[in-house]
């Protein structure tokens, strides 16, 4: 005579399930029925129970919100950097938009760009952003990238003194802790110097 194997996931009232289960949990090694097999967007699992699953989840969501509370305190740590920075009278490099274009010289053969200044930024180094083009096309481009003394990360167009157009974020949320790093470095040796 033969038994058959019964779910092992946890039922409240009960201790365990007890329908004949259908598989293990290649996880925990627990059996499980069909009922408590790991579903995951309608595609059932046949390796894994509801519960192992669930605990993935949890987890992975735990992490998330650990990645955006660390990511909240660079920025936090960069607006101080930024306001050490402007009190240690370290002049941050100048930024400006160009916003048009105007003839010049002898029978206008010569164009000036219009600039209009926005506020200024102390560079941190090379970062990718992503960028949005015509025809909602993006793309990704290295900028030179700064600090304003508002604390606010931002892009430095490819002169020197120009800002650019279009562009949406820091590809990688990462490079905020980047960022942090070095502005807070670079304030500490403008407070030393």
């Amino acid at each position: 005579m033969t038994t058959s194997v019964t779910c092992d996931a946890p039922v409240p009232g009960q201790r365990a399930c007890g329908i004949n289960a259908i598989g293990r949990c290649g996880r925990c090694g627990d059996a499980f029925c069909l009922s408590h097999r790991a579903v995951s967007y309608g595609i059932p699992f046949d390796d894994q129970c509801s519960t192992c699953l669930s605990a993935e989840r949890n987890t992975a969501r735990q992490r998330q919100r650990d990645s955006v509370s660390e990511l909240d305190r660079a920025r936090e740590r960069i607006s101080a950097a930024a306001a050490r920075l402007a009190r240690s009278g370290l002049e941050p490099h100048p930024r400006f938009m160009v916003t048009g274009s105007k003839r010049r010289g002898l029978l206008g053969r010569r164009t000036e760009p219009v600039l209009e200044p926005l506020e200024p930024a102390w560079i941190v180094g090379r970062f990718k952003w992503d960028q949005q083009e015509l025809w909602n096309r993006g793309f990704l481009d290295t900028y030179d990238t700064g600090v304003t003394p508002s604390g606010k990360i931002v892009p430095i167009g490819p002169a020197p003194s120009y800002t650019v157009r279009d562009v949406q974020g820091l590809h990688r949320e990462a490079d905020v802790l980047d960022i942090a790093n070095t502005i807070e470095g670079l304030a500490d040796k403008a407070g030393r110097g």
